[in-house]
């Protein structure tokens, strides 16, 4: 009988054991690595996506007001009347009629609204109604890190805030701009009477696809507007009915010229009013620090800030530049021709003459006066919008070269190294420059309500 032994049971050999954790571990490594180089991927994509984001808010923010630029009733601020020169027709800049005294407009400087001085130092009629020039839309600052041309308004119960490195104030080196319209539909005027003693009486009612009245008792100015015409009025109360009526008479110790207010035609033009305090819109950006939310305290932002009527809303973090170039168009009154230039603020200013302005309202040439003083901003056709952002928070994942930068107004547009150390002031706003991403966004924006 043949005995057959079944061969001894057997495990994998020490070797064996030692190849297959070497691989285990090597595909470990392997996944990890990977692992490590897609979160990081994902992280910086997730960076770079809410910069572009965020640099896209605030262009579309940006572009929105500069459009409406000088917006009033009749989409501009020019007359619908054409008068005849010669063979060619001409159109009559239209100016704002102000009934009021002591009219201060948001970001001012606290200055009021005041009557032109004609040639040779005449001055306006006392006590009378005076023209306000369409230059008053647009307002821009050129900032350099030391200091804006011209000089940004300090005064005024809300001022621009000044330039340091606190939390609240400016960024150095970056520009600010101020721009107004008229916004909202405005309520139709049904009804005009003249007064015994002067002046007149309206009552304005909410039509189909109106916005709410909110003129009321505590309503100190009114905008009275047609295609024609357009006239500031100071308020001491106006009573609003159930209907959607609000009735008002121009009054109070603040008007001025009531003897030529008169009811304009109702039956020949839409006339329109406003309540000027809601509706005529100051809106200045500028950049402002801001503490960083969760970090120690003076750990600070750069943030664009969009200020309405003296408010201030936060509307980007990490926008650290913030530059703006007007294209104008200049007159050469001797050739009877005109050209387009591209200028700073500064510049806009410096060329602001009779010579090269656009026309002069009617109502200035009757005293033979000119708004030249600034008088370029009412002949800018386009704002060209330069941003810088930054992706807000320290990554030291980033490669060094993914630091590096371009920004078209620092030499040229020429390609800015990342720098070596985050502690190290960044050029122009010398704010800390951390370990981030930078891209520019730039836009040309058009004045659609182009200002005479």
């Amino acid at each position: 009988m043949n005995l057959h032994s079944k061969p001894a049971a057997r495990g994998f050999s020490l070797i064996e054991l030692m190849v297959a954790l070497t691989i285990g571990l090597l595909l470990s490594i392997g996944l990890v690595s990977v692992f490590g180089a897609v979160q990081s991927t994902s992280r910086s994509n997730s960076e770079l996506s809410l910069l572009h984001d965020g640099l896209r808010l605030a262009m579309l923010r940006l572009s929105e007001d500069i459009k409406r630029t000088g917006s009033t009733f009749c989409s501009n601020t020019e007359e619908a009347v054409l008068t005849a020169s010669g063979s060619a027709a001409t159109v009559t800049a239209r100016d704002l009629r102000v009934y009021s005294k002591n009219v201060v407009l948001p970001d001012s400087g606290g200055v009021a609204l005041s009557p032109p001085v004609g040639a040779g130092g005449t001055p306006w009629p006392t006590n009378t109604a005076f023209p306000v020039s369409p230059r008053i839309y647009m307002q821009g600052y050129e900032c350099s890190p030391t200091k804006c041309t011209p000089a940004v308004p300090t005064g005024g119960t809300s001022p621009i805030p000044p330039v340091g490195i606190a939390v609240g104030q400016r960024v150095r080196g970056t520009d600010v701009l101020t721009v107004r319209y008229l916004r909202n539909s405005g309520w139709h005027v049904s009804s005009c009477a003249p007064l015994g003693g002067g002046g007149i009486a309206l009552t304005a009612t909410k039509t189909v696809g109106d916005s709410p009245i909110t003129m009321g008792p505590s309503s100190q100015l009114a905008l009275l507007a047609s295609c024609q015409e357009s006239a500031l009025l100071p308020l001491t109360g106006a009573a609003v009915t159930p209907g959607g009526s609000v009735a008002f008479a121009p009054s109070g110790g603040n008007l001025i010229g009531a003897a030529s207010l008169t009811c304009p035609s109702l039956s020949s033009s839409d006339v329109r009013v406003f309540d000027f305090a809601n509706d005529f819109v100051t809106v200045t950006y500028f950049v402002a620090l801001r503490q960083k939310p969760g970090a120690a305290i003076g750990v600070l932002n750069p943030v664009l800030v969009r200020r309405e009527n003296g408010v201030d809303l936060d509307l980007v973090a990490g926008i650290e530049r913030l530059d703006f170039l007007y294209r104008v168009r200049m007159l050469d009154a001797v050739n009877g021709t005109e050209s387009f230039s591209l200028m700073s603020a500064e510049q806009v200013n410096a060329n602001s003459t009779a010579a090269v302005c656009d026309r002069v309202p009617g109502a200035f040439q009757a005293i033979k006066a000119d708004d030249a003083s600034g008088c370029l901003w009412k002949s800018v056709t386009a704002v060209e919008v330069h941003l810088l952002g930054d992706s807000i928070d320290d990554d030291f994942s980033i490669p060094q070269a993914s630091t590096d930068y371009r920004y078209s107004m620092d030499s040229g547009g020429a390609l800015v190294p990342g720098p070596t150390n985050p502690a190290a002031a960044l050029p122009t706003t010398a704010l800390p420059a951390g370990h981030k991403y930078r891209r520019e966004m730039s836009s040309v924006v058009s004045v659609r309500n182009h200002t005479f």
